[in-house]
């Protein structure tokens, strides 16, 4: 089975770890065929789906929020930054908003309408950029928090960040999702301008 490249669903850890590390080390060689290329991302996605589905039965609603923005052309002429916000537990897009870059102000806009409709969440995890982070910090005080963090403190909300986009995967792979499927859907309706397109995104998330 090794040999013709097939894993069984029954496969040992051991056995898993040492496809992948053959197949990191053919591909930093490019010693290996396309077709081996796709099934081994193929298997990859999978596996990484396994592990977002597994470690969320661990969770309850609102016990972690994860919040992220992407870029793209998503309506009119000029890119705009979509920040999302995504319950780890149910795979539930809580808000999303449209803005013109990934501002605070978005993060704020998401925060807000989340404590309204929900309540405030247990812990939220972000990536590192200065809304949430002040880098080179490890001692947090009043004086080297954000605002945004102040105010994640008073809610008593655990706030965490990390560059790694593993750390909050679920919001990673909705935005993939919303760039597969929205920009198509606010061009069919002819939204060209910033509050016809938050006022259109929350009609429709979360369902």
């Amino acid at each position: 089975m090794t040999e013709a490249d097939i894993i069984s669903t029954e496969a040992q850890h051991k056995t898993i770890k040492s496809y992948n590390a053959n197949m990191k080390k053919a591909i930093r060689k490019k010693e290996i065929e396309p077709e081996q290329l796709k099934l081994y991302k193929i298997r990859q996605e999978e596996q990484q789906a396994k592990h977002i589905r597994r470690s969320a039965s661990l969770y309850n609603f609102g016990q972690e929020v994860q919040m992220d923005a992407a870029f793209a052309m998503w309506y009119g002429s000029k890119a705009r930054a979509l920040h999302l916000a995504v319950d780890k537990a149910t795979k539930k897009v809580l808000h999303g908003w449209f803005d013109v870059q990934e501002t605070t102000r978005g993060y704020y806009i998401m925060l807000m309408n989340i404590i309204i409709k929900y309540g405030i969440p247990k812990k939220i995890k972000t990536d590192k950029r200065g809304t949430f982070s002040i880098n080179n910090v490890k001692v947090q005080s009043k004086l080297n928090t954000t605002q945004f963090g102040r105010i994640c403190k008073e809610l008593e909300i655990t706030l965490k960040s990390s560059s790694d986009p593993l750390f909050k995967p679920n919001v990673e792979r909705e935005n993939k999702t919303f760039k597969g499927c929205l920009i198509a859907e606010l061009r069919h309706e002819n939204i060209v301008e910033d509050k016809e397109a938050n006022e259109y995104l929350n009609n429709l998330y979360p369902k």
